[in-house]
């Protein structure tokens, strides 16, 4: 079976870097900035989302999803470049 902790962990990290880096994306588009920039936005957004995930049930705040945020704002933009 593929419904294992670790593919469904891989599964969520992916679905995060698409998310992020399309945000990116669509930022570069009307921002010209540099990564650091890019990295503080999504840092910033991902730890929102994390914080409203505190008041969900069965959901985990984590700072692995805020680095992830970071990196897939970067990728985001580098792919619109």
């Amino acid at each position: 079976h593929f419904k294992t902790n670790e593919f469904l962990a891989l599964a969520d990290v992916m679905q995060q870097l698409y998310l992020f880096s399309l945000i990116g994306f669509l930022l570069a588009e009307k921002l010209k900035s540099d990564s650091k920039l890019f990295f503080l936005i999504g840092a910033v957004l991902a730890t929102i989302i994390e914080i409203g995930q505190l008041f969900l049930p069965g959901r985990v705040a984590d700072i692995s999803d805020i680095i992830i945020g970071g990196f897939g704002m970067i990728v985001g933009m580098k792919i619109s470049v």
